[in-house]
């Protein structure tokens, strides 16, 4: 039922950096010649009615839309804690068990707040022992990685990287002022 009812689904997976955090993810995964989009980019593409995309090592191209990548992935802009807009799934339960009874006072969850929204699912308790070290946190519920990168692309609030070129020239420089005598 909850998949006849949702607008998409897609993969859920991250891999960290080398160092351990959570920057960077694949939008689209490819399974035996058929690409799949990950859980961040499959509400997007419902809500754009997107049917195809054009994918690059540097973006992906939807209509309307480019999303940039870099060596085909996609840095999170990671927002902070979601905290105000977390609900219980045992509240959520409990309200639809309600409202199936015919009870319409002491709702835990009001249906109208997911009303017109985009919902991700996800465990955040402790021991669902899905926490991820991320840019804001080092225990962060790795379902907090989807909304932000939703978020950044319906925003368009993207991490953009200068070239190369750019990026030696300030290390050069910063290395010359660091060895100068004061």
């Amino acid at each position: 039922e909850l998949y006849q009812a949702a607008a998409g689904v897609g993969v859920v997976t991250f891999d960290n950096d080398q160092d351990g955090v959570f920057r960077e993810e694949r939008l689209l995964f490819n399974y035996k010649g058929q690409y799949l989009p990950g859980l961040s980019l499959s509400p997007l593409l419902s809500r754009l009615n997107a049917k195809a995309c054009a994918l690059t090592d540097d973006a992906l191209a939807l209509p309307g839309l480019t999303i940039p990548l870099r060596q085909g992935k996609y840095y999170v802009n990671m927002y902070g804690r979601y905290t105000d807009r977390v609900y219980s799934y045992g509240g959520v339960l409990d309200t639809i068990g309600k409202l199936h009874d015919g009870i319409l006072d002491g709702l835990m969850v009001r249906p109208e707040e997911f009303e017109g929204k985009t919902v991700f699912v996800g465990g955040a308790a402790v021991g669902v022992e899905d926490l991820k070290h991320t840019a804001i946190a080092t225990k962060t519920p790795a379902v907090y990685l989807h909304p932000s990168i939703f978020g950044n692309m319906i925003t368009r609030d993207f991490l953009r990287f200068a070239p190369r070129s750019v990026s030696l020239v300030v290390i050069f420089i910063l290395v010359i002022l660091t060895v100068l005598p004061i």
